[in-house]
């Protein structure tokens, strides 16, 4: 896959979700990773992880991605701000199980994860089927 097919791949992955399809969410966000999605659009990964848990009802995890989403985000700052409002909109849903001071801890916490740390605590969560990275801190 092209560098450039990356974010229409992650945007169809959650497409993919939003519609219940995981089996086809997780395939299409396994291509993009497999084409070095981590590595060129390392904002836009985290994020999509994140909503996947929140809209699985995994507030906890879904806060802690978003947290280390947000930090990638400031060090390469990006303007989708559709895939910022879709983020959103799943960690309203998943933070309306969570206390205000849990959802802030876990947001704290993988605020301060290395993309590294972040990306394997993502893929061990998500799905068996995806594969595993190669990522430096």
């Amino acid at each position: 896959m092209a560098q450039e097919l990356v974010p229409v791949t992650l945007g169809l992955a959650r497409c993919l979700a939003d519609s219940g399809d995981w089996a086809g969410a997780e395939r299409a966000l396994a291509d993009a990773l497999a084409a070095g999605a981590a590595t060129s659009h390392p904002y836009q990964v985290l994020a999509t992880f994140a909503g996947f848990e929140a809209a699985r009802g995994r507030g906890f995890r879904a806060y802690r991605l978003a947290g280390a989403a947000a930090q990638q985000r400031e060090l390469q700052p990006d303007t989708d701000l559709a895939l910022q409002q879709w983020l959103s909109n799943r960690l309203l849903q998943a933070g309306q199980h969570m206390s205000d001071d849990s959802s802030s801890t876990e947001w704290l916490w993988g605020n301060r994860l290395s993309f590294a740390a972040a990306l394997t605590y993502a893929v061990n969560g998500v799905a068996q089927n995806l594969p595993t990275t190669n990522v430096t801190e």
